[in-house]
């Protein structure tokens, strides 16, 4: 008679590293040809891709591959009600999102750093009825977010107003070697953005007392004089016609 492997085809990844083995497998669950595989392992291309259902694959780690990369836990497809899809992968550093893979070229943005942080992403769920993608974490436990239908840096929205103090996660994030760093002043104010290192060292100042008007502004960075690692990029503006100032802290990665 038949067994439970009768039928079976293989669908292994030729162009996987040796050593290595699958983390996470995800489906899409509009569209059962396209599969994320999420390998697991130092030095091994981690991300790999099939629009037919495991006959062909591709790498799509991309700008998150690479030496001092981080290792990547699971990841996630999210099509949309209006049509979009996003691409999570859930990793050692935080929650990335793309909404184009392009190979080995992909670039990978980080979401919701105010909220999840810079933590192991332990798995990923979707539920395209209602466009929720549950996170789950190592040591922050459960986040719940809504998928947008414009951008994918809008995934989980915080609620911030053009009138208040903002300031933005770098992009692209993981960098190399720049990267842009984008804030909302509410008034025009007197503004100091600096680079620390991982022991509150100032390693760049990128304005010590610069006079800013209100609205957003978008600064490029370039690290090309850092070492590979982890940095905090500080934002204090005290606005011109007094007032609370506003101080806030962000962590960025440049991998080279």
């Amino acid at each position: 008679g038949n067994t439970a492997t009768d039928g079976e085809v293989d669908v292994s990844i030729s162009g996987a590293d040796v050593g290595a083995y699958v983390h996470d497998i995800f489906v899409n669950p509009t569209n059962g040809d396209e599969v994320f595989i999420v390998i697991s392992n130092y030095s091994v291309e981690s991300l790999w891709h099939s629009n037919d259902g495991g006959a062909n694959w591709a790498e799509v780690g991309g700008n998150l591959e690479g030496t001092n990369a981080p290792s990547f836990r699971a990841a996630a497809i999210t099509p949309n009600n209006n049509g979009d899809t996003f691409y999570f992968v859930g990793t050692s550093i935080g929650l990335y999102v793309t909404d184009q893979l392009n190979g080995t070229s992909t670039v990978w943005t980080q979401v919701s750093e105010d909220k999840i942080s810079n933590v192991v992403i332990a798995d990923l769920a979707y539920r395209s009825a209602d466009e929720t993608l549950l996170v789950a974490t190592h040591g922050r436990g459960m986040f719940i977010g809504k998928i947008s239908t414009s951008t994918p840096n809008e995934v989980e929205p915080d609620g911030e107003s053009p009138n208040t103090f903002t300031l933005s996660q770098n992009y692209p994030n993981p960098f190399n070697p720049s990267t842009n760093i984008e804030f909302t002043l509410a008034e025009h104010s007197r503004v100091k953005l600096s680079v620390y290192d991982m022991n509150g060292r100032i390693v760049a100042s990128i304005f010590e007392d610069a006079s800013l008007s209100t609205g957003s502004h978008s600064v490029p960075f370039d690290g090309t004089a850092l070492a590979s690692g982890s940095y905090l990029y500080r934002l204090e503006a005290i606005p011109i016609s007094g007032g609370n100032g506003f101080q806030k802290t962000k962590s960025m990665t440049l991998i080279k």
